[in-house]
């Protein structure tokens, strides 16, 4: 999907906002929630506040809303859980979708005038929600990235754009909004992996995967090492190298690192099998519950 600055008016949720200034620099129109009566996005029963009041300004436009459907990091001011994420999400298209001037009439009376809703609303998830669940492990598991697009799409949300998703694109509900175009993936792999394949200090380019995901197909001879999940914070790496890695550079990328766990098994893998570096290139990293980034900092330690 190709957004013309000027065509386009972008909403930013609260997992977006830190990329307000990116945006205005590229030209585009950008709106972010007012906050309620304690300058909060949140009330005191964790109720999560949203509010557009130039929704007028929208009518018959184009609109992304921006949405990263992850935990709040250190930084936020306000402690968001994934679901919160979600239903901030939810609330953003139902204000764009069902749009109203209110004017008060006195303090117990007010008076409803409808708008006409933006032309299209498109929903940019930076990340997609609920990592864990995605590959729908076990029977009667909850496959909580489709409910959430489901939801989404029962909103409001003519189209979702989403970044290098975790759930297998091969997934019959998956692939189905794929190819409606309902959902567009946007990745990062063939664009970083081009840029370093095209450096003659990284000889080998290894891709740290999951088995049985199927990604977008690249046109590259990548290798893969492969992980076997043992628990939630345990894994085994699998899969005949067959090389001899002395002297040489590897780069190793993945799609997602919560724990660092996997990155950090194949670095010392590949390490083991004679490589003088070992770089990691990452699409989504997250945060823990609460804020709390401990995990991440240990990565960056872990690779100096």
């Amino acid at each position: 999907m190709h957004m013309e600055n000027k065509s386009w008016e972008l909403v930013l949720c609260s997992g977006a906002e830190h990329l307000e200034e990116e945006f205005v620099r590229a030209g585009f129109s950008v709106i972010k929630s007012s906050r309620n009566y304690d300058e909060s996005r949140k009330f005191v029963n964790s109720d999560v506040f949203s509010r557009i009041p130039t929704v007028k300004r929208f009518q018959g436009k184009k609109v992304c809303v921006i949405q990263s459907f992850t935990a709040s990091g250190e930084g936020s001011k306000n402690n968001f859980t994934t679901g919160d994420r979600v239903i901030e999400a939810l609330q953003m298209i139902d204000i764009l979708k069902n749009p109203f001037e209110v004017e008060y009439v006195n303090p117990s009376t007010r008076e409803y005038k409808r708008l006409a809703p933006p032309s299209e609303i498109v929903l940019l998830a930076l990340h997609m929600p609920f990592s864990k669940q995605d590959q729908m492990y076990a029977t009667g598991e909850c496959s909580s990235c489709e409910l959430t697009a489901k939801l989404l799409f029962s909103a409001g949300a003519n189209r979702i754009v989403t970044i290098d998703p975790h759930v297998p694109l091969d997934f019959e509900w998956f692939k189905k909004n794929l190819d409606a175009g309902k959902i567009i993936v946007l990745s990062m792999y063939e664009r970083v992996i081009k840029e370093l394949t095209s450096r003659k200090d990284l000889q080998k380019v290894r891709f740290v995967n999951t088995p049985g995901k199927k990604r977008t197909n690249l046109g590259l001879d990548l290798k893969e090492v492969n992980k076997v999940r043992l628990n939630t914070n345990s894994v085994m790496m699998e899969g005949d190298l067959g090389e001899d890695f002395t002297g040489q550079s590897v780069f190793l990328i993945d799609d997602m690192v919560i724990s660092g766990t996997t990155i950090k098994r194949a670095r010392k893998m590949f390490l083991e099998k004679g490589a003088s570096d070992v770089y990691c290139w990452i699409t989504h990293a997250l945060p823990y519950e609460n804020g709390k980034e401990e995990n991440l900092r240990r990565l960056v330690e872990a690779f100096d």
